[in-house]
């Protein structure tokens, strides 16, 4: 008797389950922001959320959030595609806004921006992990204090990390509802 050995590759399968569900959650007019914001992903999410817009620029659009602290300029970048829209965008927090996700969560058309009851959203300084000569650290460092400063006229400018349940994040206004 030959003893068998079942082996399942899925990798194919999950591809292409995760292809037809970012289709379908696309087709829902629904765009979603995490668990990480950098350079190499905030395109798709503004080619998104320009795609939605010029299928239908009355229908308004969902932009999910559950971000570690995403890249400044990336994240501003797609808070000036937001205010662009002719649409409205509804955001949601489900899980964190950290750094400046929580000012894409506030970026949001007011009265329709959400966190989940037990969301955590985080206001902090941007950061930067970067190594190289000198000149390229002043320029870095310039970037992030622009950066800094354009975030601190659509929030606050803070000194450290400011934690807040949703409920405290709809104190302090960068959401309208907890869920």
């Amino acid at each position: 008797m030959t003893k068998r050995t079942l082996s399942v590759d899925n990798s194919e399968r999950f591809d292409r389950f995760q292809a037809d569900l970012n289709s379908e959650l696309l087709r829902s007019r629904t765009v979603i922001v995490g668990p990480t914001l950098d350079e190499k992903n905030y395109n798709l999410v503004i080619a998104q959320l320009i795609f939605l817009q010029q299928q239908d620029p009355s229908q308004e659009i969902s932009l999910w959030i559950n971000s570690d602290h995403p890249s400044e300029i990336s994240a501003l970048a797609i808070c000036d595609v937001i205010a662009s829209l002719p649409c409205d965008v509804r955001t949601y927090c489900v899980g964190k806004a950290i750094g400046v996700s929580a000012v894409l969560l506030a970026s949001g058309k007011p009265g329709k921006r959400t966190a989940n009851r037990n969301s955590s959203v985080c206001l902090c300084q941007p950061s930067i992990n970067m190594s190289g000569n000198a000149g390229d650290l002043d320029r870095m460092k310039r970037r992030i204090q622009l950066a800094r400063d354009r975030t601190a006229e659509i929030l606050i400018a803070i000194d450290r990390q400011y934690w807040m349940s949703a409920d405290e994040a709809r104190e302090y206004g960068i959401v309208d509802h907890v869920k």
